[in-house]
């Protein structure tokens, strides 16, 4: 399964609220960032490989939103891989369905002449630098984060799992 990463998630306002939030749940709270992106998982039929010019015309296709260079980062987010400790939350449809936004984008795929496209499905994973705080913070107010219902969305803390 092939994974390609897509423009940010979350508005600058939802950030600072999530963050907002956190901090009110979360004590000594004020070092966390979050980073939130579209993690787009393609499915290519059989042992099929994309060649160059069909990967980046999947590459144009799934290129929407805002592109990293031009939004300015929210308050207290991070693109620092390098953060001292971080926490990463992947919000995924409930596995064993495919969502709207699966079938639309597939098809999409499928017009533009990517026929070996099984399936495209997108999440969005989170990802908390927690530089400055406890190292022992637990889970606990991390987890329905980007959930907003649970029989519809899964969560995985692998950054391998769509």
């Amino acid at each position: 399964m092939m994974q390609l990463p897509g423009s940010p998630a979350l508005s600058e306002f939802r950030v600072n609220k999530l963050l907002a939030e956190l901090v009110a749940q979360v004590p000594a709270s004020d070092g966390i960032k979050l980073t939130t992106r579209f993690m787009h998982f393609i499915h290519v039929n059989g042992d099929e490989q994309l060649a160059p010019s069909e990967q980046k015309m999947l590459e144009a296709i799934l290129s929407y939103g805002h592109e990293t260079d031009e939004v300015a980062p929210a308050e207290g987010s991070t693109d620092d891989p390098s953060a001292a400790v971080s926490l990463f939350k992947l919000v995924i449809p409930r596995l064993g369905t495919i969502s709207p936004w699966s079938s639309k984008a597939t098809d999409i795929a499928r017009i533009c002449g990517l026929s070996q496209i099984g399936r495209i499905e997108r999440g969005i994973a989170y990802t908390f630098s927690l530089a400055g705080v406890e190292k022992s913070i637990s889970d606990g107010p991390f987890e329905s984060i980007g959930t907003n219902d649970h029989c519809v969305d899964s969560r995985s803390d692998d950054r391998d799992s769509g």
